[in-house]
């Protein structure tokens, strides 16, 4: 079943165009959107990280004693971040209607299939250990907070230096911190 909707979300990354691509890195979302979609996500980053690190991490990291169970939480706990999550991924969508025709079954399952392709493809071993005591240090929190956490490094993140390259989602500055428009005389 997982191997469908893996097959459906690259599918659906397919379809969008060039230009809706361009225009959803554009895009910013809302401190709530992004939390909600990296909420949403955890479950399967966590098994794809797990999966990905099993080789090289110790018998004894919690990636593999406790995985388990703090799957089980996200899980549960990923429910009430989706109606954010959505949010996020038709703002990502753009121009295309794909996302709001789906059963949100079908939706969460690209969001997080495409999460779990992007990580597995991306992940180094050497940043096994770093994870594996990240996850353990952050294991106690609700999945919220860790999802909070994680936006709030990504809008520390610099943009990136490359010309044309663009980040997956650009976070909205709050209204308060918006900067102000510059107009000229």
């Amino acid at each position: 079943m997982k191997r469908v909707f893996k097959s459906v979300a690259a599918i659906a990354l397919v379809s969008l165009t060039f230009a809706q691509a361009a225009q959803a890195a554009e895009t910013c979302l809302t401190a709530s959107e992004a939390q909600g979609l990296v909420q949403v996500a955890l479950p399967d980053l966590l098994t794809s990280i797990g999966d990905k690190c099993a080789t090289t991490l110790p018998k004894s990291a919690f990636l593999h004693a406790q995985r388990k169970d703090l799957l089980a939480r996200y899980g549960g706990e990923a429910q009430s971040a989706w109606p954010n999550a959505r949010a996020a991924a038709m703002k990502l969508a753009g121009d295309n209607k794909f996302f709001s025709i789906l059963p949100d079954s079908a939706a969460k399952s690209i969001i997080t299939g495409m999460v779990s392709l992007g990580v597995s493809e991306k992940l180094k071993p050497e940043q096994c250990g770093p994870l594996d005591r990240a996850f353990a240090a952050m294991a106690p929190l609700p999945s919220a907070n860790v999802a909070a956490f994680v936006v709030a490094l990504a809008e520390l993140q610099p943009p990136p230096s490359s010309p044309g390259k663009k980040p997956v989602f650009a976070i909205c500055p709050p209204p308060s911190m918006a900067r102000p428009t510059v107009t000229s005389k």
